[in-house]
């Protein structure tokens, strides 16, 4: 190795692949920033929002709401003691009923596990 004009200075990287490090780095912050965004919760349920909420309908909303839930719930148990449907099937509808009835009345999305079919 005698030669010294056979050897060459390291390779230097361009500044396209600067450019598309730093393009891949903001996008993945980007995409986390936009993912945070969605998946937060839609409002925040505090003591002040809930006192300047109305009081006057929603005692007629809520009964209402309450016994449309009591009536669905009471529909899946007839249907569980005339033998209809199993203590699977009656879980799974009564699980249903419940989470719908959170939605409705708190406005906060209940997540289904499972089938909702």
């Amino acid at each position: 190795m005698s030669d010294i004009e056979g050897l060459y200075p390291p390779a230097q990287y361009g500044w396209g692949w600067l450019l598309l490090a730093f393009g891949v780095i903001a996008v993945v912050i980007l995409a986390g920033a936009v993912v945070l965004w969605a998946t937060r919760p839609r409002y925040k349920l505090t003591r002040e929002t809930i006192a300047d909420a109305p009081s006057g309908d929603s005692d007629l909303i809520t009964a209402a709401l309450r016994a449309e839930y009591l009536d669905r719930l009471g529909r899946v148990e007839q249907a569980y003691t005339a033998g209809e449907i199993d203590a699977r099937e009656a879980n799974r509808r009564l699980s249903r009923e419940v989470r719908a009835f959170v939605q409705d009345y708190s406005g906060f999305e209940a997540p289904v596990l499972g089938s909702t079919t």
